[in-house]
């Protein structure tokens, strides 16, 4: 395939590839002088460069696609831009995946993948230590049954989200309330809160393996203005590690 430019488009391609310091051109003024282009990399390193760029700001299909076919120079570079790394101000993990994640929202249907995904970014009440297959604190650092309908949990204090604000009371009363509307946890009667840093679940029936219940992946707490962000399935917001 040919491609044909006019000369002053020719010139502008040449002035943006010098400032990005690819290439030294230097012109010569009068007829019948020739101009002399030295490249400063080689097309490899430019072709590298360009991938880094892309890996830097996630694109990594477009990364690979570039590389075309050299597979020794894209695991190399896959390696050293993915896994875990330090920033100035922050911790990135980075992971290949072989198809996209449009969501990573607690209480819809999600896959295996994105549910190990989505209990590293949000919390529950409880969890379960993959370990020992028992329940353990997580967001409640203390719970106890006062009556067999009735149950109270103890929030740890200063829990922050991802976005630096603090985690109030209201909000796991919200997301414990959507959660009630599922099947799963339609005997949650009533949620309230007992101070501000405590709450008192009103069961319909008994239910003695309530910890257990709640540290299912749709007892998730969420912020509560999350359905108010367009980006959040994609860009989600939590108190988990990640």
């Amino acid at each position: 395939m040919c491609c044909f430019c006019t000369r002053r488009h020719m010139r502008n391609l040449l002035l943006q590839m010098q400032e990005a310091k690819w290439l030294i051109w230097q012109s010569q003024a009068g007829r019948g002088h020739r101009a002399r282009l030295h490249l400063r990399y080689k097309p490899e390193q430019l072709l590298s460069e360009k991938a880094e760029q892309l890996l830097e700001s996630g694109h990594v299909d477009q990364a690979i696609q570039l590389l075309g076919k050299n597979k020794h120079q894209v695991a190399q570079l896959l390696r050293s831009k993915l896994g875990y790394s330090v920033r100035a101000d922050y911790q990135r993990l980075c992971i290949p995946y072989y198809r996209t994640m449009p969501s990573l929202c607690p209480g819809i249907p999600l896959r295996r993948s994105e549910q190990h995904l989505v209990r590293q970014i949000f919390s529950g009440l409880t969890r379960i230590n993959e370990e020992k297959g028992e329940v353990e604190a997580d967001l409640a650092h203390h719970w106890r049954q006062i009556d067999p309908l009735r149950w109270r949990f103890y929030l740890r204090p200063a829990v922050l989200w991802h976005d630096g604000q603090e985690l109030t009371i209201d909000a796991v009363i919200a997301s414990l309330t959507r959660s009630a509307k599922l099947p799963l946890f339609s005997h949650l009667q009533t949620i309230q809160a007992t101070g501000p840093l405590s709450l008192e679940i009103t069961l319909a029936h008994p239910d003695n393996r309530l910890p257990l219940l709640l540290s299912h992946i749709d007892a998730m707490i969420l912020p509560p203005d999350h359905t108010q962000r367009a980006d959040f399935p994609a860009h989600p917001v939590g108190t988990g590690p990640l």
